[in-house]
């Protein structure tokens, strides 16, 4: 029985040993995210940002200079966007991601491992909840203390550090500072999306393929997030200057992907083991790999806060309809005929997700968020009714880069 037991435990070791060369080998590749990204397309197509927004926050985990990385997707039902989570969250190790429902007090007393991701689907969060959520993206690396009486006793209960809440929602998070912090991810697909996952989701049924498969492009994807998030990364990055300085949120987003590009591509960059810690130093690579998001290739220094990718692409429509005219006004009704949307659409737009002229709030929707877009309101004398009329200024975009390795 001993000598059963002895050569099990050898076997086990064995394939362990096997795993970690596997994961060191694919790591020390160009492009470890491409791996990523073909155990993704078995399950899913398309939407490659939130793949990469995943991956990137599983790899500062591991991170000692980070402030983290909450991914956050939004986009209409039917749009994919829990699917497309789902997809990169299977190629996660298993005991790195929670699935189940989420209250404050059941994870102090769960006390869930250190480096824990949990993901909430169509969330609709509990204000106990956002409080501890924006707790734990404010104190990444450090542990959150809850003190409660046991027994008549003062216990105080914990949450490690270095914790990941993935949302998808319809509209973003509703509370604007956990919204603020989250790193955003917003789908809107094309019809010619549309035609693609319809072919890509009919040849999967004819065959009979399984929905998620345990296949060996997922088990290297995991083999490789479990290499990462059993070591310790302090990443050293090289002086950068921006675009803009005013969305401080925008710039730190901008380190910390740039440090999870280097800390995923770190057998191929300059690094160093000191004292059990992997120093890694990051590259014009890591840079042009974080800048590859929508909300760089969107932002724009004239804005007040940034844009998602829908309100910039109505922006553009609109501004095509200004042709050399400084500005122009169009009533809501207008705007909604020359874009070829609803009127609630365009109040989504122009004012944020469940707002209206009247409820405005700043840097929400792009009369918050830009200063070419302003609000005119007249009321009618004959019918004492109020009437909103939008004016929209001539505005060009910048074509600059948003960020860029500083000569020192």
């Amino acid at each position: 029985m001993i000598i059963v037991n002895n050569e099990l435990e050898s076997e086990a070791l064995e394939r362990e040993k096997l795993k970690e060369i596997r994961a060191i080998q694919a790591l020390s590749e160009q492009n470890p995210m491409q791996k990523f990204i073909t155990g993704y397309s078995i399950s899913h197509v398309g939407h490659t940002q939130i793949l990469r927004a995943i991956i990137y926050s599983e790899c500062l985990k591991s991170s000692c200079t980070t402030k983290g990385l909450q991914p956050a997707v939004t986009g209409m039902r039917g749009s994919g966007k829990s699917h497309a989570v789902r997809t990169a969250t299977h190629l996660m190790p298993k005991d790195a991601v929670y699935t189940a429902t989420l209250s404050p007090k059941a994870l102090f007393y769960k006390n869930p491992a250190q480096k824990t991701t949990f993901y909430m689907d169509d969330a609709v969060i509990p204000e106990e909840l956002v409080s501890l959520m924006k707790r734990k993206q404010t104190q990444f690396q450090e542990s959150t203390i809850y003190g409660t009486v046991v027994d008549k006793k003062w216990v105080e209960v914990s949450i490690d550090k270095r914790m990941v809440f993935i949302t998808t929602s319809v509209s973003q998070l509703g509370d604007e500072q956990l919204t603020d912090r989250a790193l955003l991810i917003d789908i809107k697909n094309e019809k010619s999306d549309d035609e693609i996952f319809y072919k890509f989701e009919s040849e999967r049924r004819t065959r009979g393929l399984p929905e998620f498969p345990e296949c060996d492009e997922v088990t290297l994807c995991r083999d490789m997030l479990a290499h990462i998030r059993n070591n310790e990364f302090r990443v050293i990055i090289p002086a950068l200057d921006f675009a803009f300085y005013h969305d401080r949120r925008l710039m730190e987003q901008c380190y910390d992907l740039m440090e999870a590009s280097a800390i995923l591509n770190y057998m191929s960059r300059e690094h160093q083991n000191d004292n059990g810690t992997i120093i890694v130093r990051a590259t014009t690579e890591d840079l042009a790999n974080a800048l590859d998001f929508d909300m760089f290739r969107f932002s724009e220094s004239k804005a007040l806060a940034k844009m998602t990718r829908s309100e910039r692409a109505f922006d553009q429509v609109v501004q095509g309809l200004l042709s050399n005219s400084e500005s122009k006004h169009f009533t809501e009704k207008e705007l909604a005929d020359l874009t070829n949307l609803t009127v609630p659409a365009v109040r989504n737009h122009l004012y944020g997700r469940g707002n209206n002229p009247t409820t405005l709030k700043d840097q929400v929707g792009l009369c918050g968020k830009t200063t070419w877009y302003k609000i005119d309101t007249e009321k009618e004398i004959a019918t004492d009714s109020i009437k909103n009329h939008i004016i929209v200024q001539k505005h060009t975009y910048a074509n600059a880069t948003f960020a860029w390795i500083r000569d020192v």
